[in-house]
């Protein structure tokens, strides 16, 4: 078990409750998120984040950024889709990424929120399915040691309810 005083850094892949809710637990930690995100919690949007109140973030990640902490040194990767402030972290010497809620264990994706969007979900699995990794750890849920299975299957639902979204807008033809 770890100390809750021994926990120095909190990483929020996004900013639903379930990810940042629990920060203000950590009133010592280093709490940091995407700028997008950030924006969200400090300006108390609570229909998008489903928070009354939230800590505000102590640093804005962007794309390409870096956290070192412990050994590790992770790649931060802005994945918009599941809201616009996603972001997974690849640690690319040991082959694993940290996804939050952009694809979990066997393929299984949440649902795109209000401010999120479809087309870069999918647009940021592609992106996630051109690194090597052999861990896949999700904001919920098992792991996964199968990534490119799993990031495959969720570009195949994403890609499946944008034809489907596509073919209801299709005029109908009278012939």
């Amino acid at each position: 078990e770890i100390k809750r005083e021994r926990i120095s850094l909190l990483v929020l892949t996004h900013e639903h409750a379930g990810h940042a809710g629990g920060a203000a637990a950590f009133p010592d930690a280093l709490l940091v998120s995407h700028s997008l995100a950030a924006a969200k919690l400090r300006n108390g949007e609570e229909p998008l984040t489903k928070l009354r109140a939230a800590r505000a973030p102590d640093i804005e990640l962007s794309d390409g950024g870096a956290i070192r902490i412990g050994g590790f040194s992770f790649d931060v990767l802005h994945m918009p889709g599941h809201t616009s402030g996603s972001i997974c972290l690849y640690e690319r010497s040991r082959a694993l990424i940290v996804t939050g809620d952009t694809v979990l264990a066997r393929g299984t994706l949440p649902v795109v929120t209000q401010n999120g969007s479809s087309g870069e979900h999918l647009e940021s699995l592609e992106r996630l399915a051109s690194l090597r990794a052999r861990l896949l750890l999700p904001g919920h849920g098992p792991l996964s040691d199968d990534p490119a299975a799993d990031i495959a299957g969720a570009a195949a639902t994403v890609r499946s309810r944008l034809s489907g979204w596509a073919d209801e807008q299709q005029p109908v033809r009278e012939e």
